[in-house]
């Protein structure tokens, strides 16, 4: 066997044994995140025999209620039509019985108006109000936050199983985030709306990130 390859051979030998002494770990951090902002739609349902009438109605009031909520403190930039649906149902023999349109409208509130956008809008007429959700306009420093326990987080499990394995924690080879980043938003959200004073429990906000990171053994 010729020198060459047994170079070869023992450079790939020794390849493989340095990758076996290797520990991957991950690491998991949470981190809570100010809720400031709700996001739902609100909207207007009309129903009638005459199309016209119907269309007319519901126009009218939607737009009564984009004014209210424009009017309790909402910029146009927030507000934005996502639905508007006019639909025809018949009876048994297939005629035409009545029209029903749909009107909705996504709006962005920040909390402390939220309970004054909703009066103003129901106010003004609407009868739809659907998918709340409460958010937080920036994440950034909750992922910063979440970001570090993450690392510490891999560094401590790192050790652990370390000295579990009579082995000793070399350096940092590889630290990557996995795309696995997730934001969960939890929150008790309780009985209908009043026209006077709408319920509002925001609840709380986390923000969630792993780290992935590799060390030698030695």
């Amino acid at each position: 066997m010729s020198s060459s390859l047994l170079v070869f051979l023992a450079t790939v030998s020794l390849v493989v044994s340095l990758a076996r002494c290797q520990l991957t770990v991950i690491g998991t951090g949470i981190s809570n995140s100010t809720v400031d902002v709700a996001v739902f739609e609100i909207g207007v349902f009309t129903n009638g025999t005459s199309v016209f009438d119907v269309v007319d109605t519901n126009s009218k009031t939607s737009q009564a209620v984009i004014q209210a909520v424009l009017n309790a403190g909402i910029p146009n930039s927030d507000l934005k039509t996502t639905f508007i649906n006019l639909y025809p149902m018949t009876n048994s023999e297939g005629v035409i019985s009545e029209w029903q349109m749909t009107n909705m409208l996504t709006v962005t509130s920040p909390i402390p108006l939220l309970p004054q956008v909703l009066q103003a809008a129901l106010l003004a007429g609407a009868n739809r109000i659907q998918g709340v959700q409460f958010q937080s306009r920036d994440y950034s420093p909750a992922l910063i936050a979440a970001r570090a326990l993450a690392v510490a987080d891999a560094q401590v499990k790192a050790a652990n199983l370390a000295t579990l394995s009579k082995k000793t924690l070399g350096n940092l080879l590889a630290v990557s985030e996995p795309p696995t980043t997730t934001t969960k938003v939890q929150y008790d959200y309780s009985s209908a709306y009043s026209i006077t004073t709408p319920p509002i429990a925001p609840g709380s906000l986390s923000v969630e990130v792993n780290v992935q990171m590799v060390f030698a053994l030695v």
